[in-house]
């Protein structure tokens, strides 16, 4: 019996000997499809997304990682930590891979490096108004010029730049004076806005985009200097050949699946957008137009004799109901007019000023009776009036229809081709369409007669069909005359429309 005991224990501690071999192996297969990745804050590339009660980690890198590994049948841990740090644990094993890296011969005594799977720019970021002006047309002239004027540079730490000058002058000890090493670009951007260094270096979409989120867009002026090629890197102590060709493939079958080309319009175009039309230019071009689309509703409500609130009503609709129509289409949180005070204050400006404006012309013109000669000034002015409206009217419609497309980017709607156009007209027309079901006659003008939605339709259309097909993903100047043409294009072809009395084609023709 004691015998039977005993071999009962020994078949028990086989058995469980067996079961705890078994599952370990099964835990270190499953850990084995899984890599140990790292971020570090690089805008767009890799940031913290936040929303109304959530952060996600987000951005154009690690969601390539994502894909790529997913394609290759691998997951990516991701942890913050700083890219100096990054390759650090690279060299030792502590990480198995990172993306965004520049291909150099000291980083491949320690990695491995897949095929290129996007490329970058680099650029000097300098203000407007330093006394230290660069003017360079070589690398070798910029680094002359940076020793001559000892020049204070912001650099990332362990960041290789597109140029090997580059980054022997910034590993040169003779240097490291002139030299202001930061973990980001945000970093260096705060240095050069409280006179730490005189410029700093960046990728040139990380670049803009630190500007246009901190304002400081206007006040900085940039200088491209070169463009490279950027791989993922692998461990050699942690990651096999093999899995760097599985990698290689999936890069390539990622790029042919049109879900590479899906993740940069996702995640650059949008900044790459916003960038364009957060300029100055721009939005004095946008008020310009939601005063006019204001005056058109106040036109009507001095016809009608509206009260003081009611005109307010009818002023704000079509200026900034469009807008409020498409962000609640698109889910944005908060709705665009919510987020500047400037367009309630441009609207609530125009209806008092207007409304003075009539009290005075009231008292100059009309007391105790009108002349001949009062008659033809009002008349007169009432023409450039007319125009004027047709100017501005046409510029609104014009800004309105980039908008409409920008945000049906950043919104990341789906399909593109489709969502573009709709919220262009939405965000032109959209608000005077609910204007005119407020007015006496309920005449909605843009669906009855007026050559009008169509305008934003088809610009909306242009410039969505060609950010589609747009493959210059490292340069924002494409962009930037894409959307100036949509915006002289829709201008021109609005005050044609008027002037020519162009009608819409109709869907039964006149008899």
């Amino acid at each position: 019996m004691l015998r039977l005991k005993k071999n009962n224990m020994i078949l028990l501690l086989i058995l469980f000997s067996f079961f705890s071999l078994f599952s370990l192996a099964e835990g270190k297969e499953s850990k084995s499809n899984t890599l140990r990745g790292g971020w570090y804050l690089w805008d767009p590339y890799q940031y913290l997304e936040k929303g109304q009660g959530y952060t996600q980690l987000n951005g154009l890198d690690i969601n390539l990682e994502k894909a790529i590994a997913k394609q290759a049948g691998y997951e990516i841990n991701f942890e913050q930590v700083a890219w100096k740090q990054h390759l650090n644990d690279l060299a030792v094993g502590m990480r198995d891979i990172a993306a965004g890296a520049t291909k150099t011969s000291d980083r491949e005594k320690y990695v491995y490096f897949s095929i290129p799977y996007r490329e970058e720019s680099n650029s000097l970021f300098t203000l407007k108004s330093s006394s230290k002006k660069l003017h360079f047309s070589s690398v070798e002239e910029f680094l002359m010029q940076v020793k001559k004027t000892n020049f204070k540079l912001g650099v990332v730490d362990g960041y290789v730049y597109v140029d090997p000058k580059i980054n022997a002058f910034i590993a040169d000890p003779a240097n490291h004076a002139q030299l202001v090493p930061v973990d980001n670009t945000y970093e260096n951007l705060e240095h050069l806005m409280s006179a730490k260094i005189d410029g700093f270096l960046a990728d040139r979409i990380d670049g803009a985009t630190a500007l246009w989120r901190s304002s400081n867009r206007e006040k900085v002026v940039e200088k491209v200097i070169g463009i490279v090629p950027i791989h993922l890197m692998f461990s050699k102590k942690t990651v096999s050949r093999e899995i760097v060709e599985t990698f290689n493939k999936s890069i390539e079958a990622v790029k042919d699946s049109g879900e590479y080309d899906s993740i940069i319009r996702s995640y650059l175009f949008p900044i790459l957008l916003m960038q364009t039309i957060d300029r100055d230019w721009f939005i004095v071009i946008d008020i310009i137009g939601t005063v006019a689309f204001a005056i058109s509703g106040l036109i009507i409500a001095y016809r009608e004799r509206a009260s003081f609130f009611k005109a307010t009503v009818l002023a704000a609709l079509p200026a900034v109901g469009g807008s409020i129509i498409r962000d609640l289409i698109a889910g944005r949180s908060p709705i665009g007019v919510l987020r500047t005070p400037i367009y309630v204050i441009a609207i609530a400006l125009t209806v008092l000023m207007a409304y003075i404006l009539i009290r005075l012309m009231k008292m100059a013109f009309f007391l105790p009776r009108p002349t001949s000669t009062q008659k033809a000034i009002v008349e007169r002015h009432s023409k450039y009036l007319a125009l004027s409206i047709d100017i501005f009217d046409a510029l609104g419609l014009a800004a309105f229809t980039v908008i409409g497309v920008t945000v049906a980017f950043s919104s990341r709607s789906d399909p593109l081709w489709v969502w573009g156009p709709i919220f262009a007209v939405t965000t032109g027309v959209g608000g005077g369409i609910i204007r005119d079901l407020l007015r006496e006659d309920r005449v909605i003008w843009a669906l009855k007669g007026e050559f009008y939605a169509e305008v934003p339709f088809i610009w909306g259309i242009f410039l969505t069909v060609y950010l589609l097909m747009n493959k210059q993903y490292t340069s924002p100047e494409p962009i930037f005359y894409a959307v100036l043409c949509t915006l002289i294009g829709g201008f021109m072809t609005r005050l044609l429309i008027v002037w020519l009395n162009i009608k819409p084609p109709y869907f039964r023709p006149r008899a």
